[in-house]
């Protein structure tokens, strides 16, 4: 037995102790443990802080013209709202739909635009050299393959963000 031991366990130290469950304790009120509410019952509600910056809800009311910030028209439903950034997507407050203010959408299907074409230059010229200097590697054809799919993808991307969400128009006078 203490032979099968030694080989388990090398060295002079022998096995590890034997593992015992510790018994939980409950915090005690006499160490300065308290509790909020009684035990059993359920803890109080959670009150949120507003959020910031710190106001009252004026999401679904008409503001009045003295709040100032930058104002938009939802072009559904035709309400002002107030938005503090200068572009982003936003849910307009009264008829819930996604709408686009600034030029987020111009700019963003832009980008996607300039990145199908670049893809699209890029696997040209990869299949130009190809043919060129490169006639007996078969496995280029799969790079321009992916690249070429890439900035196709990336042009569907482009003609689908532009035409996704309809875009807010700023209100000057109001």
């Amino acid at each position: 037995m203490s032979s099968d031991r030694r080989r388990v366990f090398p060295g002079d130290f022998g096995p590890p102790p034997v593992y015992k469950e510790k018994q939980r304790s409950e915090p005690s009120h006499e160490k300065g443990n308290v509790w909020s509410w009684p035990p059993g019952e359920p803890s109080p509600a959670f009150t949120p802080l507003p959020p910031y910056p710190a106001g009252p809800n004026l999401s679904n009311i008409r503001y009045p013209r003295d709040v100032s910030g930058p104002r938009y028209q939802c072009p559904e439903c035709e309400q002002q709202f107030l938005f503090h950034r200068l572009m982003g997507i936003v849910v307009c407050p009264f008829c819930q739909k996604t709408v686009t203010v600034g030029r987020y959408n111009k700019k963003r299907s832009t980008l996607y635009l300039v990145v199908g074409l670049l893809l699209l230059l890029v696997s040209a010229i990869i299949l130009t050299a190809y043919f060129i200097w490169f006639p007996k590697m078969p496995y280029v054809l799969i790079s321009v393959l992916l690249i070429s799919v890439g900035g196709f993808v990336s042009l569907i991307k482009a003609a689908h963000t532009r035409n996704r969400y309809p875009d807010a128009i700023r209100v000057d006078q109001y």
